[in-house]
């Protein structure tokens, strides 16, 4: 009863922590905006193809003039502990579930990851927080791939390092986990995820385990035609990207250490606190001082930890990147720091696994976590102020069915408005041209609508005639001006503060 009284504390406390964090969002109209509502698309056309349409999402008229709904390298529909929930239950409501429901799965996950290392139940709370922290940024961006796959990543490491289980369950389990992180969409994990848990399946020598997560890690594969026709792509702005998001060994010391760097922004944050630090810091001191006594590499998964460091530092460092283009898909430096802060605390928790070592673990990892617990509230997801049930999005969408519109172009548009992207989309409407990330589509222009790829055009009230159009997108860009003669004015509609106009193509 005692332990059971134990545990539901930590339940509490890790359920108010999760609250605490998730709290603006909850509130607010919506999670959200730019980047959760492009990952939310795919959602809505595969909610449109089976919920309206009664067949496989597998393609989509909605999509960039037509286009396979699978060929999204984010493209999660496979992950059904979300997609049942999406398919069952309103889009914003759904949303809110799924990414706090993730959250606590995360905490969980964590948590379970630190028994196998320490006993008292307060330090295995302060860990699950420091466990998850890496990932909290993905809650403020609305980088919905990341946030369902972080619990996996560390439920798989979990499964890989339980030493009370059989060779058969920690190979499956781990394997599982392991293939699950891509059916969620999120390719930057998968690869990096990749690099922190091979060298240590490695370094355990069991051909049991490495066959079994083999077989449980082909899950996974399912993924692969999401992204397979990526491979040797040019990404758009790769070069800048590699050189705004690079880091130096100075500037992941700060990330790790206090979760923020220069130039400031979320994509560097992997803050496990000044407590973890000092505790590695303190630790490999000692390992040094052992040198003599050729005690350093006694442990192979502390090795392989130093190798998968050495590797994700090359990475995040841009160096790997200059050396060869082969991974420019990833070509976001800033995006190893996750793995970066989670090998280290990692290393730290086997170096001072169950009561082993005389350094106090519980000061340490208190320290980290109650900093990370203040930090959080600067990153945490605010929430949009804007919804896809906004009454000018309903007005837009009536204009536009008064008006039998099919095909629309949407110009000029705020990321943080692609709430219309998402009303109008689940009205049925096609738009060829908003923003769905970097995939190597086309945009078309022209078409069978009076010469055009559209017959409506929704642009703000500041633009006048003739109107440029613009792709509304990161990667492409190009001239072509609609002139006066072929547009006819439909009506005005107030979205979101602004005024939109709505144009019909005429022949």
């Amino acid at each position: 009863m005692a332990s059971l009284r134990k545990y539901k504390w930590s339940g509490l406390l890790l359920g108010g922590f999760t609250l605490y964090f998730c709290f603006s969002a909850l509130i607010a109209p919506f999670w959200g905006g730019n980047d959760t509502w492009s990952d939310l698309l795919p959602v809505v056309h595969y909610q449109n193809a089976i919920l309206k349409e009664h067949r496989l999402p597998l393609y989509t008229e909605q999509w960039y003039g037509g286009r396979e709904q699978w060929k999204n390298p984010l493209w999660n529909f496979l992950y059904l502990p979300a997609t049942l929930i999406w398919l069952v239950l309103p889009l914003d409501l759904a949303t809110k579930i799924i990414l706090i429901g993730h959250l606590l799965f995360s905490l969980f996950a964590g948590w379970k990851l630190a028994s196998l290392f320490i006993t008292k139940e307060l330090d295995r709370i302060f860990a699950a927080i420091i466990f998850v922290s890496p990932s909290l940024p993905a809650y403020l961006a609305g980088h919905i791939e990341n946030i369902l796959s972080w619990g996996w990543i560390l439920l798989a490491l979990y499964f890989l390092l339980d030493e009370q289980s059989s060779a058969k369950k920690r190979g499956l389990g781990s394997g599982i986990c392991f293939g699950i992180i891509p059916l969620t969409g999120s390719n930057y994990y998968t690869f990096y995820g990749f690099i922190l848990i091979i060298p240590l399946l490695l370094a355990l020598k069991n051909k049991t385990i490495l066959g079994f997560f083999a077989i449980g890690a082909a899950i996974g594969l399912l993924h692969l035609p999401s992204v397979a026709y990526m491979i040797g792509m040019e990404r758009a702005n790769t070069t800048s990207m590699l050189v705004q998001f690079r880091m130096n060994f100075l500037s992941i010391l700060s990330s790790i250490t206090i979760g923020y760097t220069l130039p400031l922004n979320w994509e560097t944050w992997g803050c496990i606190g000044i407590g973890v630090i000092i505790l590695w810091l303190k630790i490999l001191w000692r390992k040094i001082k052992e040198l003599n006594n050729k005690t350093l590499l006694t442990d192979n998964k502390q090795i392989a930890l130093c190798c998968s460091l050495v590797i994700l530092i090359l990475f995040a460092t841009g160096f790997i990147f200059h050396l060869t283009s082969l991974f420019d898909t990833f070509r976001i430096p800033a995006r190893a720091i996750p793995f970066i802060a989670l090998n280290i605390f990692l290393y730290c928790l086997m170096s001072v696994q169950r009561g082993k070592s005389d350094l106090n673990v519980t000061f340490y990892l208190g320290v980290s976590a109650i900093q990370i617990i203040f930090l959080a509230w600067l990153i945490r997801p605010i929430g949009s102020p804007y919804s896809y049930h906004d009454i000018g999005v309903r007005e837009l969408g009536t204009l536009l069915k008064k008006d039998k519109a099919q095909d629309i172009w949407i110009n000029n548009q705020l990321p943080t408005n692609m709430n219309i992207d998402i009303g109008l989309t689940m009205l049925g409407f096609n738009l060829p041209n908003v923003y769905y990330g970097d995939m190597g589509q086309e945009v078309p222009v022209y078409g069978n609508r009076c010469g055009y790829a559209f017959d409506h055009i929704i642009t703000a009230e500041d633009e006048g005639l003739p109107i440029l159009l613009k792709p509304n997108n990161e990667w492409q860009s190009f001239k072509i001006s609609m002139p006066k003669e072929r547009l006819e004015l439909v009506g005005r509609v107030k979205v979101n503060g602004l005024i939109y106009k709505v144009y019909r193509v005429k022949c």
